[in-house]
């Protein structure tokens, strides 16, 4: 099963893309920060991080950079969300390390659509199943 780290401030935002991507067949684990999200990630390996650019203390682009840092979260897909559409957000969360950059509200098709882009492109093992569910 593919696990995903979800990052967000907002807790109504992760409890949302938790039962989404839950019921998507994801295995999924949130963190309400940046330091949470590295603490969890020292202890578990994911598969793909989700995480938001704008958030108290550590951002989503400090968090981006501290995992590519990382040799187990070298290759990791990470793909950023960003409340604020342009494209000087998104290329800035690309600069950091994320992959890819979606803007809020995300639709749930458009949020699949792109993780299963990022999991295929990275190989991950066992995604075929994943995006069968």
């Amino acid at each position: 099963m593919i696990k995903i780290l979800v990052v967000d401030d907002e807790e109504p935002l992760r409890r949302l893309l938790n039962k989404e991507l839950t019921r998507k067949g994801f295995a999924v684990e949130v963190a309400p920060d940046g330091k949470t999200a590295l603490s969890l990630a020292k202890q578990n390996t994911y598969d793909v991080v989700l995480l938001d650019i704008m958030m108290p203390g550590m951002d989503g682009y400090e968090l981006a950079r501290r995992l590519r840092q990382d040799p187990l979260y070298a290759d990791l897909p990470i793909l950023a969300l960003t409340a604020q559409a342009g494209a000087e957000k998104q290329q800035a969360a690309l600069a950091a390390g994320a992959d890819a950059c979606l803007v809020k509200p995300v639709e749930p098709a458009d949020l699949k659509a792109k993780l299963d882009q990022l999991l295929l492109a990275r190989g991950t093992a066992g995604v075929r199943a994943s995006l069968d569910a």
